[in-house]
């Protein structure tokens, strides 16, 4: 019983993961250091000189931290380092204000109303929630909030405080219950007194497993038939898939050879019409050849006669130009100023210089 709420809390955030010794030598180091509830020389140290004087405790870092973080909380909160002012709350006030500060859960919170507060309440620790497991008053598989939530509302308000402090004791020093057989305190030597009840739920449980394990064992019966129907089913599928990819397998070669000849006769028409087109234009380019030299022929004949028709004309100039020349000659001898002689002699010069 600690009557100071804040005291209360702050031993049992030193005890959470860890044995009561280690939890009580914890606290012993934090108030030689710090001197006895001197929760603003805690509240202002260092967090190493706090870590350091809770280390005995385990999780010291986290524990420091979180004892300093309450203890500036309650300082804002109320003016003082105290939270004697819930004795006055109801039991759910002090509940929910307890669960509002960091590093505190359900186990801590409940301990603080059992053991300070002095609340009716069924607080589950390590021991108790071991010893309801293995008793089969919860599940094997229940949390230990489940398991608060279950016994808080089943034990009786009259034994709560009781039975909590016996399962801790019990589970601390009998061989039979303790975790992974090993006692913490010494001092029992008589028989688990409730070792014949751990018994009977023991059996119940094997009888349970037994029970499914045979519905196990006719499940897999079961099954084993249906997968050789199934397996049967499976393999005459397979053969007549088998035979079906077969037939697939011919009509696919089929048909490839059958493109195969349609892709060859159609290689076949495209040379044949490209031979055709390629026939075609030669004889169409030895036309237009044929046709441009006929052109040309025609062409050179017209200027041939055109030459000649010319040359004709130039050649009846150069005689009419000579009987010219001849007619004047003639008159020049017949006036007497030349002599015959002499008219051959000019004739022949002009018939010269006109060539």
């Amino acid at each position: 019983e600690v009557p100071s709420v804040l005291d209360a809390l702050v031993r049992t955030i030193l005890s959470q993961n860890t044995t009561q010794e280690n939890s009580s030598r914890a606290m012993r180091k934090l108030y030689d250091t710090f001197g006895v509830r001197n929760w603003e020389a805690i509240a202002e140290a260092s967090r190493e000189d706090v870590i350091e004087s809770i280390r005995s405790g385990g999780l010291s870092k986290t524990k420091a931290a979180n004892i300093q973080q309450i203890l500036k909380e309650v300082k804002i909160k109320y003016g003082e380092y105290s939270l004697d002012s819930l004795h006055k709350k109801s039991d759910h006030d002090a509940k929910e204000e307890l669960l509002g500060f960091k590093g505190v859960g359900v186990k801590t919170a409940y301990c603080v109303l059992l053991f300070c507060l002095r609340r009716e309440s069924f607080a589950v620790d390590t021991h108790v929630w071991r010893l309801s497991k293995m008793l089969g008053w919860v599940p094997p598989t229940a949390t230990r909030d489940e398991t608060f939530g279950h016994l808080d509302g089943r034990v009786p308000e009259d034994k709560k405080y009781g039975l909590h402090v016996l399962m801790i004791q019990h589970g601390k020093s009998c061989k039979n219950c303790a975790a992974n057989g090993r006692v913490r305190t010494k001092g029992q030597n008589a028989a688990c007194p409730i070792k014949k009840y751990i018994k009977v739920v023991e059996e119940e449980e094997e009888d349970k497993k037994k029970k499914k394990n045979g519905k196990r064992k006719r499940v897999v019966k079961s099954k084993g038939k249906k997968s050789v129907k199934k397996s049967k089913k499976e393999s005459e599928s397979e053969s007549e898939s088998e035979s079906e990819s077969e037939e697939e397998r011919k009509s696919s070669k089929k048909k490839r050879a059958v493109s195969k000849k349609g892709k060859k006769d159609i290689k076949k028409k495209e040379s044949e019409s490209e031979q055709e087109s390629d026939s075609e234009r030669e004889k169409e380019e030895k036309r237009t050849r044929s046709s441009r030299k006929k052109i040309k022929r025609s062409k050179s004949e017209d200027e041939g006669d055109s030459e000649s028709e010319s040359e004709s004309e130039e050649e009846e100039e150069r005689g009419r130009k000579r009987k010219r020349d001849e007619d004047t000659d003639y008159e020049e001898t017949e006036s007497g100023d030349d002599s015959e002689e002499e008219y051959k002699s000019k004739s022949k010069k002009r018939r010269r210089n006109t060539v």
